[in-house]
């Protein structure tokens, strides 16, 4: 029912903490799906060992929203979650998330993030949960159906282009019970290792790109 795409880079040691985490609080059907870096040994390793599935891309610029556009074409259940390896999962994240997909027919539904105070307001997700039907008929960045992410960004703004969208399209709903608590060190406090650093590099280019973009469905 869930495909968990999960970009890497980096940081072995996340893997199994996470695919843990995810087998612990999930009850519904799922797959993790790892998107690792062509070149990057010790993470690609690292994930293997979880059992969990293994996509690798080659790496370049717009490596995040390329990965998880790789993800969506190459898995088919009903439903992705755009995760992360800096994530805990609460149980019921999924059922929960699950039950307001249904209630509501919206193809975007958000999850709590635990910590961001926009996310805590129910104003975007940080990992939404997203339909496969609303990004095959409609696309769930403004690039068209079939699209998952828009790849001009590096890193960040991916999520929000989503979550305003959807809310452009009166496709989002969020449900606050649904934790995904993301262990960021913006929001917990340990010092930003590369691949942190490497995603906050581009972090003013991609908010001109964002302003730019939505005034296009605005």
């Amino acid at each position: 029912m869930i495909d968990i795409l999960v970009p890497v880079l980096g940081r072995p040691q996340n893997a199994l903490p996470l695919v843990e985490s995810i087998v612990q609080n999930t009850i519904v059907d799922y797959s993790v799906v790892f998107l690792c870096s062509r070149g990057d040994v010790k993470q690609i390793s690292a994930c293997k060992q979880t059992g969990a599935r293994i996509i690798i891309i080659e790496g370049g610029r717009s490596e995040y929203p390329r990965k998880m556009n790789v993800g969506f074409r190459k898995t088919d259940r009903e439903f992705c979650l755009l995760g992360a390896d800096d994530i805990e999962f609460e149980t019921g994240w999924d059922t929960l998330a699950l039950a307001v997909a249904e209630e509501t027919w919206a193809g975007v539904i958000g999850t709590n993030d635990c910590f961001n105070a926009h996310v805590q307001r129910g104003e975007f997700s940080t990992h939404p949960l997203v339909s496969r039907r609303y990004v095959t008929e409609k696309g769930a960045s403004f690039d068209g159906p079939g699209v998952l992410c828009h790849e001009g960004y590096d890193h960040n703004y991916t999520d929000l282009e989503i979550s305003k969208l959807a809310q452009a399209r009166d496709e989002w709903a969020f449900c606050p019970e649904s934790r995904i608590c993301h262990r960021h060190p913006g929001f917990i406090g340990p010092a930003r290792d590369e691949t942190y650093q490497k995603g906050f590099r581009q972090f003013k280019r991609d908010r001109q790109l964002f302003l730019k973009r939505e005034k296009l469905w605005t």
